[in-house]
């Protein structure tokens, strides 16, 4: 389907408001494309993210003060 598209604008077959139609349509997605976007890109740089993460030790490796974990 698209191939035929393709070959019908690139040939001249098809009528120019069609051409416009569709450039008009592929406009309008990246347009709407970055506008989803860009409030996504916001949201990433404005969200502080977590520095540290809690550490859970192994149950069978001392810690590294040389303490056994306690169970729990």
């Amino acid at each position: 389907m698209a191939d035929s598209i393709t070959r019908a604008l690139n040939a001249g077959t098809a009528p120019e408001a069609t051409r416009r139609a569709i450039a008009d349509a592929v406009n309008a997605v990246y347009v709407g494309a970055a506008c989803a976007a860009a409030p996504a890109f916001l949201v990433l740089l404005l969200v502080p993210a977590p520095r540290r993460f809690p550490v859970r030790q192994d149950q069978h490796r001392p810690a590294a003060d040389g303490r056994t974990p306690s169970a729990g």
